[in-house]
């Protein structure tokens, strides 16, 4: 990896910190439970008492 592919690395880490932190707490638990606890949809939407297809667009 060139120095400069690190520059690009870390732009795009703190824009995703920014993105991330601008959601609302719903939504970061959310990510949450889906990437770092390994829910599946159905189990967030269980644990959220709401419908699995009500969050798809």
């Amino acid at each position: 990896m060139l120095p400069e592919d690190y520059a690009v690395n870390e732009d795009i880490k703190n824009i995703i910190a920014e993105q991330i932190a601008s959601l609302s707490p719903e939504h970061k638990e959310t990510l949450f439970l889906f990437y770092y606890r390994n829910k599946s949809l159905a189990e967030i939407a269980e644990l959220a008492g709401i419908n699995q297809n009500a969050g798809v667009l």
